[in-house]
């Protein structure tokens, strides 16, 4: 029995918010979480290295880019992000509001507004149909324990 779209577009939303959360992230220690993610943050920035991670309606991307020298470390960091990710309520918020802006600045798009016609018409009773990025209803109401879900069974299982 198929699940109700809406529950269904709600999980698949669920991985937008998930995605961005990952690459902001370090384990818990005895330092705050605001420090913790600064240091995650400044691991990253002091030996140039880029980690990002993007979620589309066919995959979940990882992009980590690195020098030679401190390709170790940057795995490292990729491995926590992936099996150690923070979902702390104060980061999560500050997510949730990025990603509810982009959501409000896209509605004024004429380009993503035909695209999003375009996908609901073509696909109606499929995922494609469906916004990638999610719904201002379906962000607002995504759990921390539904991202960890997420991240547990689909990106790192």
């Amino acid at each position: 029995m198929p699940m109700p779209v809406s529950v269904t577009a709600k999980r698949s939303h669920c991985g937008n918010a998930a995605s961005r959360r990952i690459d902001q992230t370090i384990p818990a220690g005895s330092a705050s979480v605001q420090y913790q993610i600064k240091a995650f943050r400044g691991q990253l920035e002091d030996n140039a290295i880029r980690l990002s991670f993007d979620l589309d309606r066919d995959a979940c991307t990882c992009d980590l880019k690195t020098l030679t020298s401190t390709r170790e470390l940057a795995f490292e960091l990729l491995r926590l992000a992936l099996k150690e990710p923070r979902f702390d309520s104060e980061p999560v918020e500050r997510v949730r509001s990025q990603i509810l802006a982009d959501l409000r600045r896209r509605e004024t798009d004429p380009e993503y507004l035909a695209s999003r016609s375009w996908f609901a018409t073509a696909f109606p009773h499929h995922p494609y149909g469906r916004a990638t990025r999610g719904t201002p209803a379906s962000i607002g109401t995504i759990t921390v324990d539904e991202m960890r879900a997420f991240i547990d069974t689909r990106i790192v299982p």
